[in-house]
């Protein structure tokens, strides 16, 4: 190597380096963390969720959310559509707001859907996510993301015009009850969203949310509420419930008043910075403060004051975790804006990324134990938001201000790239891409195809594409341990490739137009987790059962599970519709000593057989 390049190597570093420094200096956290081992257990409350998702939905909503009902009229005799629209700046809790009226109502109408918009919306994710949402309760299945799709309901490749016609048909004649989250833009919802259920529902209501009054006159709402900031009473009180201390220790403390003072009555802010006060002693509480308000920058060209301490309040609740869960909170940027992020397959994830470290030598099993105890962390530290099925955790969201936060986070620390239909231009740090993410990009948009067909990218760990037609091929990819394609165009020749990424450890495809696995699959033999729902697989490749790592198997009811499913010995999640015939599939699960979770439809003959299955 000539020594001009080494020097520009060292010059490199030092870069690097002195970025190192500032950021240090930035958030100034090291007095406030606790040294602790990557590895190291995470002692967490499970009930601090609970507690959190309580507090959150209860202090101060009582009133507003009686007042935005009120304004829905629901014993008007009027057949006439009505639409609310809540409005107010992010983190004052819209959609908290939304879905306590939500919850309370629901039940009086013939049926209800809620479904999140966001920024950059894909017409056809937000329609299906209405159609399967609304149809939820009719002839169900539990499918294997813990949500209730309907029989039949299968949308896949269905164009936004055909999801149009079966949201109308299916509602002809119906009362609705609907909740639009998160709308940026009017357009979505007159040239998509309004054509699907405004025109033909009698006495039906909606309820829309946004961050711009503008919105809500395009729209042609009939009434507005506009979301005002927590008082100084409920801002004391929501800190006191999640901090763990007593609303009347916190009279009189000048901290505290400075705190929720610069919180300015902003519901996320007060979460964050209450949940991270929760885990220092009092006499801290002051370091707490200064940290976040002295030593830390103004973000971008933001000038509202407001929020921009809202972002300082969440910077430093990131850098207030330990590093391995500072690790897994930006993983999460991976992911779409207001999109539901399943648990399991979240936790599935960052295991195969190497992001998870098991607390004992006890396994794989161990290994998922502690994904689940970071996600709760996560979770008790404000920074996602729980989603609950009948009071268990199958998930989470995350706030699109933390979202923001966290890829700018992300960006500055060259953790993840994402590239989406409004960052068409982003350039990616040549040869150092770790983890890719393509969103909502299609190649028929009128502004031109994104030209992704010749990256290269042969340190890349991770790569991510949601909605998407332009997938770029895979054999640039050479260290790639997580490929998760979703609701992508993909045809069977570009799978083929897949069997030389040899250090693949997480392969999805969910919602893709795969009807075979090459047997070139069989050639992973470090993969984990396999996920094929809402494909149109109906049998394994053989060659599959030579993967003895394989710990998650997901498919849905066109997935038959093979005969030699006692071959994947590892496994701990199974879920696959149906079962193989009696005895035989019986006798196979016996092989699975490991399975924890199962979902399977199984066919037995006797009682002779019932007994066997009882006794496995």
């Amino acid at each position: 190597m000539a020594r001009h390049e080494i020097a520009t190597m060292i010059a490199d570093i030092r870069k690097k380096l002195e970025e190192m420094d500032k950021r240090h200096n930035r958030y100034r956290v090291d007095h406030l963390v606790a040294a602790v081992p990557a590895a190291a257990p995470t002692d967490v409350d499970l009930r601090i969720s609970a507690l959190l998702k309580k507090a959150s939905d209860l202090v101060g909503i009582d009133e507003p959310r009686d007042a935005v009902i009120d304004m829905l009229s629901l014993g008007s005799s009027s057949k006439k559509v009505k639409i609310v629209c809540i409005v107010g700046s992010g983190g004052l809790g819209k959609t908290t707001l939304a879905k306590a009226g939500y919850d309370k109502i629901k039940l009086q109408f013939d049926c209800q859907a809620f479904v999140s918009v966001g920024q950059n919306p894909d017409p056809t994710k937000v329609l299906r996510e209405i159609f399967v949402d609304l149809k939820k309760n009719e002839n169900t299945i539990i499918d294997h993301d813990y949500k209730r799709y309907p029989t039949g309901a299968d949308t896949m490749g269905l164009s936004p015009n055909e999801l149009i016609k079966r949201i109308c048909e299916f509602l002809d004649g119906k009362r609705c009850f609907i909740v639009v989250d998160d709308i940026w833009d009017a357009k979505i919802w007159l040239e998509v969203i309004e054509q699907a259920f405004v025109a033909s529902n009698p006495g039906s209501r909606i309820i829309v949310t946004t961050r711009k009054s503008d919105v809500a006159k395009s729209i042609g709402v009939d009434e507005q509420y506009q979301i005002q900031p927590l008082s100084d009473g409920y801002s004391k009180m929501l800190l006191s419930k999640i901090s763990g201390i007593e609303d009347n220790l916190l009279d009189n403390d000048d901290v505290v008043t400075k705190i929720l003072d610069k919180c300015d009555g902003v519901p996320l802010a007060i979460n964050a910075i209450a949940s991270v006060l929760a885990t220092k002693p009092r006499h801290e509480w002051p370091n707490v403060y200064n940290s976040i308000f002295f030593n830390s920058v103004v973000f971008g060209p933001e000038t509202n004051p407001r929020l921009n301490n809202v972002k300082k309040i969440l910077s430093f609740s990131h850098y207030d975790l330990h590093c391995h869960l500072r690790a897994c909170m930006l993983y999460l940027s991976v992911f779409p804006e207001d999109d539901y992020v399943h648990k399991n397959m979240l936790i599935w994830r960052c295991i195969a990324e190497g992001l998870v470290h098991a607390e004992t030598e006890n396994g794989n099993n161990d290994l998922f134990k502690a994904g689940e105890r970071y996600l709760h962390e996560l979770i008790s530290r404000g920074l996602i938001q729980p989603n609950e099925d009948g009071g268990v955790l199958v998930g989470c969201h995350v706030h699109d201000f933390v979202l923001h936060l966290i890829r700018e986070l992300s960006k500055e620390e060259d953790f993840a790239s994402v590239l989406d239909s409004e960052q068409r231009s982003l350039s990616l740090p040549e040869g150092n891409v770790r983890r890719l993410a393509l969103q909502n990009i299609l190649g028929t948009e009128n502004n031109g195809p994104v030209k992704v067909d010749d990256l290269c990218l042969p340190v890349a760990r991770s790569f991510n594409a949601m909605y998407t037609n332009m997938v770029p091929p895979v054999d640039g990819f050479e260290l790639l341990r997580v490929l998760a394609l979703e609701y992508c165009s993909v045809h069977e020749g570009y799978l083929k490739l897949i069997g030389k990424l040899r250090h693949l450890r997480y392969l999805g495809l969910t919602g893709t137009p795969t009807k075979k696995l090459p047997e070139e699959v069989g050639n992973l033999k470090f993969l984990q987790t396999l996920m094929f729902r809402e494909t149109g697989i109906e049998q394994l490749p053989k060659s599959l059962g030579k993967l003895t790592k394989l710990m998650c198997l997901r498919g849905d009811e066109k997935t038959r599970v093979p005969e030699w499913i006692g071959k994947l010995t590892s496994l701990i999640e199974l879920q696959m519709y149906p079962g193989a015939e009696g005895k035989c599939f019986v006798e196979e699960l016996g092989k699975l000593t490991h399975i924890k979770v199962l979902q399977a439809e199984i066919n037995l003959k006797d009682e002779g057989e019932e007994r066997h299955l009882l006794e496995i």
